[in-house]
């Protein structure tokens, strides 16, 4: 009887797992997305606790999904410098690198984690962010429960108990519904550096001679939350059933380099009833062990710190560096420090780094 319901079991969480269904925008696939690509912000947020926009709003500002805004910061352009895809190489692969630090010392803690030097040092990001990353309303699926994923890596050119990574994260409807219940009241959700520390095999955090925690390159965060998508009740409802992920770095984020590997949107076959999602009161947490390859981070601090010298507004290209751009296919459209450019993909070629980015 045992054996039946054991296997039983099984069965059902195989089917539960194989009818997941990604509808991530393709923004958010940072694995798949070209070294030096900034995330675009299209838009900024009004307030803290603004829901969701209508989908019309959405789809006017990123019909291909992946809106991204930013709030508490009314310059988009330093938010997108701040943000930066690279190559952290290993098995860790092309990841959301979100710059506040100037990461210096990060040599030291590589070489600390057996992992070898890393060479060259970015210069400063972001004192503090609040960003919003959407779900296509086009694919994300009404009346639903569906799960989040984030998997994170954070350095910073401290590792005392008290240095936030980053202050909150949670998601919302348009309802203003709020996933885990009460988030945006700062239970919580802040994760501090020392989440990615080494721990001994008892659990208890490792120090070093100093009496210092020290971090950990190869100690990933996985946090999975499941969300209740809203059902669309007329034909002129305003609302959007899409998601939008909040994440609020927290006023000590220049202290800070916060790497994402993965945000995913799936669908579950949950449902409200479900204990999995009523018993839900916070982001479950998972570590994995993911690790990175010192030569490429080098290469993607340099890619960094070349994202970060020039900036593109209303087509208006300007590097604080010389720069050639060039389209996809190869044709030089510009050197120098600035220049007018139509919508379209390009590559930036500054001191020998290529970035690629978008005009819209």
């Amino acid at each position: 009887m045992k054996k039946f319901l054991l296997l039983a079991a099984m069965a059902a969480v195989s089917v539960t797992m194989n009818a997941q269904e990604d509808f991530t925008p393709e923004a958010y696939k940072f694995s798949q997305r070209a070294v030096g690509e900034k995330l675009i912000m299209q838009h900024v947020d009004a307030q803290w606790n603004t829901p969701p926009m209508s989908s019309a709003a959405i789809e006017a500002e990123a019909p291909e999904g992946g809106f991204v805004t930013l709030n508490n910061n009314s310059d988009v352009n330093n938010g997108m410098n701040a943000t930066c895809i690279v190559d952290l190489g290993g098995n860790v692969g092309h990841v959301l690198a979100i710059t506040g630090a100037s990461m210096e010392g990060l040599n030291a803690a590589y070489a600390a984690a057996g992992l070898g030097a890393v060479k060259n040092e970015p210069e400063a990001g972001i004192g503090a962010m609040q960003i919003n990353m959407y779900t296509d309303p086009s694919t994300t699926p009404a009346a639903a429960i569906v799960q989040s994923d984030i998997v994170v890596n954070a350095w910073a050119t401290t590792t005392a108990p008290d240095q936030v990574v980053w202050a909150n994260y949670y998601h919302m409807t348009a309802a203003n519904d709020v996933t885990p219940r009460e988030a945006n009241n700062w239970s919580g959700n802040s994760l501090m550096i020392t989440d990615f520390c080494k721990y001994d095999e008892e659990g208890d955090l490792e120090v070093d001679d100093d009496e210092n925690a020290i971090y950990d390159p190869t100690r990933w965060l996985r946090l999975t939350t499941l969300i209740k998508t809203l059902a669309k009740d007329s034909e002129d409802w305003n609302y959007s059933n899409a998601v939008k992920a909040k994440l609020w770095t927290g006023g000590s984020f220049g202290n800070v380099v916060l790497f994402i590997k993965e945000l995913t949107f799936k669908t579950t076959e949950y449902t409200p009833e479900s204990e999995e999602f009523t018993s839900q009161t916070n982001h479950k947490r998972t570590y994995e062990v993911w690790n990175p390859d010192p030569d490429n981070v080098a290469d993607a601090i340099k890619t960094v710190q070349t994202a970060a010298k020039f900036d593109v507004r209303n087509g208006q290209f300007a590097s604080l560096e010389n720069a050639e751009v060039f389209t996809l296919d190869g044709k030089r459209v510009l050197a120098g420090t600035k220049g007018q450019l139509a919508p379209g993909a390009y590559i930036a070629k500054i001191k020998g780094v290529s970035v690629k980015f978008v005009v819209k």
